[in-house]
């Protein structure tokens, strides 16, 4: 009897273990599934022809001040190694990455009094939220250069400050070196990863510091503000490029771009930055995707702060997290459209919704801190035990997991054995002596927009993923068969 009443009471935790598993579970298995795409074949092919060293100072030259994540596509990039197979590791590893930080982070900010088994399969939760929420899980997770620019480099944001968090707490020399050591490490890698995550870092560390300042904490503040001067040194090489204004230029968001006229025109687009904030929130309904995980947030904020998990490493009022979201959130839109003349692309939504998300979320528990005195009314029992289940069940029968579990099971592995067959024509060519090839399109395929979206390779041979793909495969041009195009799912973007 005892035992059937301690499994009872255990049920409702042991059911949403393992919904939270069948949820994240086709994501790590879609993995399986991927292949190379656009820029991965561009990268690998200039560094094939320039070398590695060489193309670095290319791209610093002529295309971009983002020397981290520049490095990071081209020398992690398993295309320059022949290790073709190597793209169907990299997702499975930044999705473990993104779970591990995330558990992570909880373990370090609860000073590790959040049981190991609540904080992975919050973890996990997030995670399907995150996925749910962004508007491109494949330039995310899926297609390792998108990954590299903006997700690697938010994860490396969010170590940071967990790792810094993590040397306060260390008691010995070694330990706290160590994760400073891996916290300055991060601080450069997310600082010149993109501009975005620049901006982040930065407004992130002024706000801590200040906090450290008011709060007359004079070894952090010290640290803090080493690492602050630390994203300076690296924001100065980064913006003053060449390659930053020679590919505005290319890329037509400037006529002239040089420091002066970027910052009028960064300044010209403030009237406008309210507007783009509204038009992204009611776009593809992001502000009720941000709803949803914020009010199971705040359940599960109320139910470990009963049980004495939630720790106080950080305490803030509720209306300074609420500001700090929204300076955070102005300036990344104004920067897109001060910069750029138009709304943040799919993988540049997704890298702000890396930082804002877990940013909300981390205001709701430093909110909740901040008031030492305990809660006088409770949330009923039965609504802590099964709400989250419920919750989450539902949303993994209605949200991405669904289409994932689709996807994996009818698309995925007719997607997987057509691209082998077309990577297999291709390489042949040039032995072939074939300068230009004709492919067929994706026959029989629904794309669920997870790891199969609607980019492909198109019908004309001068658009940049042809080209792209072409070029390392050293012919002269790609196309899609028009002729096929009607077998193809309209969905597909052939033009």
């Amino acid at each position: 009897m005892a035992l059937f009443t301690r499994l009872t009471s255990r049920l409702p935790y042991l059911i949403l273990v393992a919904v939270t598993v069948a949820a994240v579970t086709p994501f790590l298995l879609l993995s399986y599934y991927n292949h190379p795409f656009m820029d991965d074949y561009y990268n690998a092919a200039n560094v094939r022809t320039t070398g590695l060293w060489a193309q670095q100072i290319e791209l610093y030259l002529r295309w971009t001040g983002r020397f981290s994540s520049s490095l990071l596509v081209t020398a992690a990039n398993p295309l320059v190694y022949g290790w073709y197979d190597g793209f169907r590791w990299t997702p499975a590893l930044t999705l473990l990455a993104t779970l591990g930080t995330i558990y992570l982070g909880l373990r370090t900010l609860s000073q590790r009094q959040l049981p190991r088994l609540q904080a992975a399969v919050a973890a996990g939760i997030f995670l399907i939220f995150y996925l749910h929420m962004i508007p491109d899980p494949y330039s995310a997770i899926y297609w390792f250069t998108g990954s590299v620019v903006y997700h690697l480099a938010g994860l490396t944001l969010l170590l940071v400050f967990i790792a810094s968090e993590r040397a306060r707490q260390a008691a010995q020399v070694k330990s706290r070196l160590g994760w400073r050591a891996l916290a300055v490490g991060c601080a450069v890698i997310s600082a010149a990863a993109n501009e975005m995550t620049l901006l982040h870092l930065l407004l992130s560390l002024a706000l801590v510091l200040g906090i450290s300042w008011y709060r007359a904490q004079w070894s952090q503040l010290r640290w803090w503000g080493a690492l602050l001067l630390l994203t300076l040194v690296v924001a100065v090489i980064t913006v003053i490029a060449p390659g930053n204004y020679v590919r505005m230029q290319f890329e037509g968001y400037a006529q002239k771009a040089n420091g002066a006229n970027l910052m009028q025109q960064v300044l010209g687009a403030i009237p406008g930055t309210p507007d783009a904030m509204f038009r992204l929130l009611v776009r593809r309904g992001l502000a009720f995707k941000l709803l949803l995980p914020t009010v199971l947030g705040l359940l599960v904020a109320f139910y470990w702060q009963r049980r004495g998990w939630l720790g106080t490493t950080i305490r803030l009022p509720w209306y300074w997290g609420a500001f700090f979201l929204l300076i955070s959130y102005a300036l990344s839109m104004l920067l897109f459209i001060g910069v750029m003349k138009q709304m943040p692309p799919d993988r540049a939504i997704n890298g702000l919704l890396l930082f804002l998300f877990p940013a909300g979320l981390l205001s709701i528990w430093a909110g909740l801190t901040y008031h030492a005195r305990p809660i006088r009314w409770q949330l009923p029992t039965w609504l802590l035990r099964w709400g989250p289940v419920l919750y989450i069940g539902v949303f993994s029968w209605i949200g991405i997991p669904r289409r994932a579990w689709q996807e994996l099971l009818f698309s995925a592995p007719s997607y997987d054995q057509q691209l082998l067959a077309r990577e297999a024509q291709l390489r042949g060519a040039w032995s072939k002596g074939v300068e230009h090839v004709v492919v067929k399109p994706l026959l029989g395929i629904r794309p669920y927009r997870v790891l199969i979206t609607e980019w492909e390779l198109t019908t004309e041979p001068g658009h940049y993923i042809n080209t792209e793909t072409a070029l390392y495969f050293d012919v002269k041009s790609i196309v899609v068969d028009k002729a096929l195009l009607p077998q193809a799912h309209p969905d597909f973007h052939y033009y």
